[in-house]
């Protein structure tokens, strides 16, 4: 992470190997990431949540900050936090309803209303 916000000539380079290096043992980084998530580089927010949803459930304890980056200004940022809700699920109102907002969003690309929608399957109220 410190990397991808600090480097940026090399940033894709290094957020591409974070997120290839993690998988659900991977659990104990989670506190690292939610940090990240709350960076102001936009990548660093990007990878950070590519990388939670590679571990999947056990980075459940990122949902709420996920939730939080719907709401993003970036666009891609905004597609990747959508798709790691996709892979934790779980069973939170605020976050299914974040999802749904994001979802029914006229101004939002179909792409991520799409990727939203898709994530709401997974998210029970």
């Amino acid at each position: 992470i410190d990397c991808v916000s600090s480097k940026p000539a090399v940033c894709n380079y290094c957020g591409t190997a974070l997120v290839k290096i993690m998988s659900p043992r991977a659990a104990g980084h989670v506190p690292a990431l939610r940090k990240a998530l709350a960076g102001s580089v936009p990548e660093s927010r990007l990878y950070a949540a590519a990388a939670l949803a590679r571990i999947g459930p056990a980075a459940h304890p990122a949902a709420l900050e996920l939730a939080g980056l719907l709401g993003d200004s970036e666009p891609r940022v905004r597609l990747v936090a959508a798709q790691a809700l996709g892979k934790l699920g779980g069973k939170s109102a605020a976050v299914r309803k974040a999802l749904s907002d994001l979802a029914n969003r006229a101004d939002e690309t179909p792409e991520i209303r799409r990727e939203a929608k898709q994530a709401m399957r997974r998210w029970n109220a």
